[in-house]
């Protein structure tokens, strides 16, 4: 018998997956630097090792004998049979396997690991994914977990989508650092990623909708509760709609098309698989055609559902979608063409980003080309690679030797891409061949028996072509997908977009192609309920990441989605989980009674085993109590995320009233803002229409008036939980806390809240069974304690970061930024450096082994030392700044910005060395480091331009100069070159070379007030004067309050005898210089006014 421990495990089990499907997405941490995604994967981290450890101990419960009982438990004696039964497990642990095998031969080991600094995906994260994956697989086995985890999803999805609206009107109260009014970002930083889940999460509302509409209408008499839940899933629908719109992103637009056509197909396919038999009509084939071209004017998708409700052209709606479809391809072809009539639409707002989605020359676009060509010739440089992989997260510095320099004019030239935006080209760099090849493998395998289970191919071992059709059509389309672009295009950097838009077109011809098909004649109508409208939402929402991923990034919230899709696609198609049979959309029909045995029945005699015996009926108290654990999670979550006290506030309940009714206007006082809280309200009323909704479902109705008494419950644990971690939350954020222990509250806050909930959520509660099983138990609790370490250790990466960022935002930048402004003196800026050093200790002391911290410490270091007076104190700090740097080279070797910091280090080094050895030998360690930087990245011209600097302070110009040239010879539209060519020039005392590589650099950029001011200075040591002056007034009439341009024109005007705008520019630098500088200007002044004539 099992035990009660064993029981509480199993529902500790489902706690897990439905808070990593609420948190995933919904949580963020301002306090870190990183913000977003690598903060929410160590809390999907910590929730897959809590599930792990329920897991096992379920197992060693369940045993009947020994130890290796265990096995039992976990279900591992019945593998064969689950390989056979859910034939994609092998190819989900075929692609785990090449991942592995990835990660072990990795360029960068640590990173392939843990996951890199920005990303922090990895092999512990994929294995995070796979626990999630299988424990959804194996243990969701009823109906209700099922209705539970989808509602969840939903409901997730509304703050997420409402908060993306109350950005686009400008009613975020977080002063983000970007524009997220044009372009909302939502909970997940970025309006792609925002985008790209939103659309995932359609794809479930979308299915939720429908089936609670036909359920409505097939049952007829609907309870209010029904109807308003209902209601709740067609708002959320549109407002995720509306924050996607928001977004302007392509690439999820064109993903959320690919799967709203394979959706509506399958759909209008299956309907077609449910009527009449025989072949299509002309007349019919003429009425589809007729519908596809009017439709559009009353609106498509009402035009469908109208048609669809009123059970008319069931034969061929799905050939009019299917025109319609190649009417909307043809519509974005023109749309995209160089001189298209339709040009003029893509200044509409929103829509004309759809008319840049073939763009390659310019913006976004031609950055992905760049990447992707890049891509390609890092593949074919290492063929051994190219089958193995560089390993997962290790593109930040493997693609170094092939960085195209063209990138560095529409990115940062320090940013090095580490992802391709390309899901192709990332299997084939990270995993190589290999592991590219299970991953096609995997989703071919999706769509296959996708299809399979939907009944559009038959079942293993039957006769037929169906089989070979698809495969060849599936695969014939990606193979056509790459070499098409390769003839065109004569290089496969196009590949990686072709390869899966031809075989999404050759599924997708399939489909259409099965609906010509008349299957043999079956004594009921084809079946498409319930399961098989699920099934196709699930396809479809796969369908859409799948192409989304080949034009952005997948995130933590995708990928999460994407597996617990997988596995319950998985689990309805073996029929591991079976819901209750209803009828098909075409039959509208109550639902069956349930027969002895345990077993329902189709209308027309089809029987359907169940696979689980039905849960007994528990109290709707006890699921109000579980809603409102999960509502208390979701509210908790949004109340850390957009609660700060940035005013330093004392009383919680202040703060916590501030930040959910005020905004803070740009340059503005603050206003009364209700649009977090009614955010926050609406989803607590749709939390609590949902209890209502499913109390009212229960198998045995709960006594009249329990409705009040569950939204009690409810209230009082959602509420109640919310705002009692609020009030700890807010206390931490008082002055003087230390705010790095912020990340260990909600920590413990969320994974509390996972195991309440498991205690709440229904199912089987043995009265007789017994809570531990034999000697066993002694394992737990040091099992108890490896997890709580383990998670204790992901929390702290979160603390490390935190701390970071108050040393690089609060003190490091700001503080080098005041003093480069003239506002604050060098002592003051040597307290912000101290502080800066501080915290970046602080960071250290917790994520010792992290290179990213220690690059930052080693710069404060440099820059301190630049600014103090002190001898002694300049050399302690460059001998720390060494030590930094060094050691965040021996931890990444591969990255480039070590190296090429080490080089900057002892360049500085040799510049405040009064020693002639001493600088002498820091100028060839220097050279040396600029000479390892240059062979790591070989493409970078700016790298090249430094060490020739360098060979210039050696003494060795031609050397220089030969640096120079391949500069200018990698990349001649970098402006930089050609100024130090003619500073080069210039010290050789050729001025005419000197001037004509001066106008280069001004043509090259015209619009650089850095070139401008260079020129300016240029021209000044060529006794150009006049010249001169014209540059400095040009970068002033950019930044009028720039000190250094203000004084250096004032001695400009002075030497052309133009005394009385010498004067002005004077005055103008004095009212603008630091305290440091007033005393001389003060002087010049004076020679001014002499000069003048006046006292």
């Amino acid at each position: 018998m099992t035990t009660r421990l064993a029981r509480y495990c199993d529902r500790v089990l489902e706690a897990g997956w439905l808070a990593a499907a609420i948190l995933t997405p919904l949580f963020f941490n301002v306090y870190s630097s990183r913000v977003f995604e690598p903060d929410k994967l160590t809390l999907l981290r910590s929730i897959a090792l809590v599930m792990a450890a329920a897991w096992l101990v379920q197992a060693l419960e369940e045993a009947q004998g020994p130890l290796l009982g265990a096995a039992q438990g976990l279900g591992l004696p019945d593998l064969r049979q689950a390989l056979a039964s859910a034939p994609l497990l092998p190819l989900v642990l075929l692609y785990v396997a090449a991942y592995l095998l990835a990660t072990c031969l990795s360029v960068a080991p640590r990173a392939s690991i843990w996951g890199s600094y920005q990303r922090l995906q990895g092999a512990y994260t994929l294995m995070a994914y796979i626990v999630i994956f299988f424990v959804t697989w194996q243990r969701l086995r009823t109906r209700a977990q099922l209705e539970r985890l989808l509602n969840v999803i939903v409901l997730t999805s509304l703050p997420v989508a409402f908060y993306g609206v109350l950005q686009h009107y400008g009613m975020d109260p977080l002063p983000w650092a970007g524009d997220v009014q044009d372009r909302v970002t939502g909970n997940l930083g970025n309006a792609i990623f925002m985008a790209a889940y939103l659309m995932l999460a359609f794809f479930v509302t979308l299915e939720r909708t429908v089936a609670r509409f036909r359920r409505l209408l097939a049952e007829g008499g609907s309870t209010l509760g029904e109807a308003a839940l209902g209601a709740g899933y067609l708002f959320i629908l549109a407002l995720q709609v509306a924050a996607i719109y928001f977004t302007k992103s392509r690439g999820p637009w064109l993903g959320l098309l690919a799967g709203c056509y394979f959706f509506m197909l399958v759909t209008l396919v299956g309907l077609r698989r449910s009527a009449e038999r025989g072949p299509l009509r002309p007349g019919e084939a003429v009425r589809a055609a007729v519908f596809a071209l009017l439709s559009p004017l009353v609106g498509a998708i009402p035009a469908y559902v109208g048609l669809i409700l009123a059970r008319r052209g069931r034969r061929w709606l799905w050939l009019s979608w299917c025109l319609q479809a190649v009417l909307a391809l043809a519509f974005l072809v023109a749309f995209n063409l160089p001189r298209s009539p339709l040009a003029a639409l893509r200044q509409v707002p929103g829509v004309g980003r759809l008319g840049q989605v073939f763009e390659t020359e310019g913006g976004t676009g031609r950055v992905r080309v760049l990447i992707w060509q890049g891509a390609v010739e890092l593949l074919a440089s290492n063929p051994l690679r190219a089958v193995v992989g560089y390993g997962p997260e290790s593109m930040f510095v493997a693609f170094n030797p092939v960085y195209p320099p063209e990138l560095g004019h529409l990115e940062s030239r320090q940013a090095t891409p580490d992802r391709s935006h390309n899901e192709t080209f990332d299997a084939l760099i990270t995993t190589g061949i290999i592991g590219f090849l299970t991953y096609l493998a995997l989703f071919v395998g999706i769509f296959l028996y996708g299809l399979r289970w939907l009944g559009f191919l038959p079942e293993a071992g039957r006769p037929g072509h169906a089989r070979r059709l698809f495969l060849g059509l599936a695969l014939g389309g990606a193979g056509l997908g790459v070499l098409v672009p390769l003839a065109l295009d004569h290089s496969l950097r196009f590949a990686g977009v072709g390869l899966p838009v031809g075989l999404i077109v050759g599924v997708a011809v399939y489909v259409a192609i099965a609906a010509f098909a008349n299957p043999a004649p079956r004594a009921e109508p084809w079946p498409f309920g319930e399961r098989e409208l699920l099934l196709a939402g699930l396809l479809s929402l796969i369908v859409a990441h799948f192409v989304e991923i080949h034009f952005g990034i997948a995130i933590a919230a995708t990928r999460l989605y994407f597996w617990l899709a997988l596995a319950l696609l998985v689990s309805l198609g073996s029929r591991r989980l079976c819901l209750e049979p209803t009828s098909a959309v075409s039959t509208p029909a109550p639902r069956p009674a349930t027969e002895p045995g345990g077993r329902r029945r189709r209308k027309g005699g089809r029987e359907i085993r169940q696979s689980l015996p039905a849960e007994r009926p528990r109290p709707a108290l006890l699921g109000a109590a579980a809603a409102g654990v999960l509502g208390a999670l979701v509210l908790g979550t949004l109340l850390f995320d957009l609660v700060t006290n940035v005013a330093g506030e004392p009383n919680p309940v202040g703060v916590i009233w501030r930040s959910l009714t005020t905004l803070q206007l740009p340059n503005g006082p603050e206003v009364h803002s209700p649009g977090i809280l009614a955010m926050a309200f609406l989803t607590w009323v749709l939390g609590a229409l949902w209890v209502v909704a499913e109390g009212e479902n229960l198998g045995a109705r709960p006594a009249h008036g329990w409705w009040p008494r569950a939204l009690g419950v409810y209230g009082a644990l959602s509420l109640g939980g919310a705002l009692l971690f609020a009030l700890i939350h807010t206390s931490q954020l008082r002055p003087r806390s230390d705010i790095g222990l912020i990340i260990y509250l909600y920590y413990a806050f969320a994974l509390s809240a996972l195991l309440l909930l498991a205690a709440f959520l229904p199912g089987p509660r043995p009265a007789d069974a017994g809570w531990l099983r034999g000697r066993r138990a002694i394992l737990y609790p040091l099992l108890a304690g490896a997890v709580g370490l383990m998670v204790w250790s992901n929390a702290t990466v979160v603390r490390a970061d935190i701390y970071y960022k108050q040393a690089w935002d609060g003190y490091h930048r700001t503080g080098s930024e005041a003093l480069a402004a003239g506002t604050i003196d060098r002592p003051t800026a040597l307290r912000y450096y101290d502080a800066a050093l501080y915290y970046y200790d602080q960071a250290l002391a917790w994520a010792p082994e992290e290179d990213y911290y220690l690059l930052f410490k080693g710069k404060a270091l440099l820059e301190r030392s630049e600014i103090t007076d002190d001898p002694q104190a300049r050399l302690r700090d460059l001998q720390a700044a060494e030590a930094a740097l060094r050691q965040a080279r021996a931890l990444n070797p591969l990255d480039t910005d070590h190296t090429a910091n080490l080089a900057r280090l002892y360049r500085s080094w040799a510049a405040v060395s009064g020693d002639a050895a001493t600088r002498q030998a820091k100028l060839e360690e220097a050279a040396r480091y600029y000479e390892q930087a240059t062979r790591l990245s070989p493409h970078n011209a700016a790298l090249f331009n430094e060490w020739g600097q360098t060979l210039l302070d050696l003494g060795r110009p031609d050397q220089a100069l030969a640096r120079y040239q391949q500069s200018l010879a990698l990349d001649d539209r970098f402006a930089q070159t050609y100024l130090l060519l003619a500073e080069y020039y210039l010290r050789a005392q050729d001025t005419e070379q000197a001037g004509r590589y001066a106008a280069q650099a001004a043509e090259v950029d015209p619009a650089s007030m850095q070139v401008h001011s260079s020129l300016g200075y240029l021209y000044s040591q060529m006794g150009r004067i006049d010249d001169a002056i014209q540059e400095y007034l040009r970068v002033l009439s950019v930044y009028p309050k720039d000190f250094v341009t203000q004084k250096n024109l004032a001695i400009l005007y002075s030497q052309a005898g133009q005394v009385e705008q010498a004067l002005a520019a004077a005055n103008a630098a004095r009212a603008l210089a630091p305290e440091s500088e007033r005393a001389g200007l003060d002087q010049f002044i004076a020679q001014l006014q002499a000069r003048q004539g006046k006292p």
